[in-house]
């Protein structure tokens, strides 16, 4: 039996066709015997492939690089607009410090300015407002400590504490002295000090400001500059604006004080404001009327223990001109010798000579402490 012929050139043609139909040739594009279009149709699918693929590589790189770029300027953005507000909140903090600053000062200032002669009679004014809640608590403890001591407070009695008073003046004077000369030659640092602590009394106002003010006045003043001693006494100092009236030869006074303790309590130099009154028959000229005059003081023992009753007495003009001294002892119950008690001590400073005044009853109220 015969094999079939076949033709290999139509055999080839039919394998090249099958071939580039498998790669997606549409018969309908060329002849059916045309090779030569069906190996392009072929090799332009293939191209049309290779192109789509890449424009789709492309758009994914295109489209990435617009994101990377989109999160890096976003991400930019953030950081700048972050750094503008926190150069914005250092700049508002910064200018509102820097105001505070300048307002303190300013405040500072105008409360260290020098003080009149009419501002001063205001001052002692705003302080009898400003005291006035304390007004029946001082002249019921006033009455208490008249009706405790006035049968026992006579002439003779008053000789002899007259004697031991100028004996504590005369065995201090180096302090004394000292201590008037110093308030009286304050640098403008010290003046301006004063003058905050005036009127703060004035307004029973007190804060740390104030426990600066006084801490710095009681060096310049008791320590002439120098550091207080931990070794001290425990005793306190003061400045003092008193409201004198005279009447006939009747004199009275009530003071309104800032305090320090010159040691420590809870580790500050405790600060307080207390009030004082008493009437000491002295020889006031009938024509005195209201007299407001600033004072020193100091006295033994700490803030509380100036509260209560107290026997006192003006012992004049002492030591040197224009150096007029007050004494006082606390006394809680009854009048003991008075060797056995350590006195409290006042200073007049810029004020005319009033003479000697009669021993007397007086009271004292701490109203506040920081």
């Amino acid at each position: 039996m015969k094999k079939p012929f076949i033709n290999p050139t139509l055999a080839s043609k039919l394998l090249l066709g099958l071939f580039i139909g498998t790669v997606g040739f549409n018969a309908a594009a060329c002849g059916r015997w045309d090779v030569i279009c069906k190996t392009k149709a072929a090799a332009n699918s293939v191209a049309k492939v290779a192109t789509d693929s890449g424009n789709a590589v492309a758009s994914t790189a295109t489209s990435a690089g617009n994101t990377v770029a989109s999160t890096a300027t976003s991400a930019g953005n953030t950081v700048a607009a972050t750094a503008t507000s926190t150069a914005n909140t250092v700049a508002a903090t910064a200018t509102s410090t820097a105001n505070t600053v300048a307002s303190t000062a300013d405040q500072l200032a105008k409360q260290g300015a020098a003080i009149s002669a009419a501002e001063a009679k205001t001052l002692i004014n705003g302080a009898k407002t400003a005291y006035s809640a304390s007004a029946t608590e001082m002249t019921n403890g006033y009455n208490a400590s008249v009706n405790q001591f006035k049968s026992l407070l006579n002439d003779a009695l008053t000789a002899v504490w007259r004697t031991a008073g100028k004996k504590v003046v005369n065995d201090s004077k180096t302090l004394i002295v000292g201590m008037k000369h110093r308030a009286q030659n304050l640098d403008a640092a010290g003046q301006a000090a004063l003058n905050r602590v005036k009127r703060a009394i004035s307004a029973n106002h007190i804060d740390e400001q104030a426990r600066a003010d006084i801490h710095a006045l009681t060096k310049a003043i008791v320590y002439g500059g120098n550091d207080i001693a931990s070794s001290v006494t425990h005793s306190s100092f003061g400045i003092q604006t008193c409201d004198s009236v005279g009447a006939g030869n009747v004199g009275g006074e009530t003071c309104y004080m800032m305090i320090m303790q010159t040691y420590l309590e809870n580790g500050k130099y405790k600060v307080g404001l207390a009030r004082s009154f008493g009437v000491a028959a002295s020889p006031y000229p009938s024509d005195i009327g209201v007299e407001s005059t600033f004072g020193i003081f100091w006295g033994p023992g700490g803030i509380d223990d100036n509260t209560g009753a107290s026997i006192g007495l003006g012992l004049g003009v002492m030591l040197e001109e224009g150096l007029e001294i007050g004494m006082s002892w606390g006394i809680p119950t009854a009048i003991p010798d008075p060797s056995s008690v350590i006195p409290s001590f006042s200073i007049s400073i810029g004020v005319g000579a009033k003479g000697e005044a009669a021993l007397t009853a007086g009271y004292t109220k701490v109203l506040t402490k920081l």
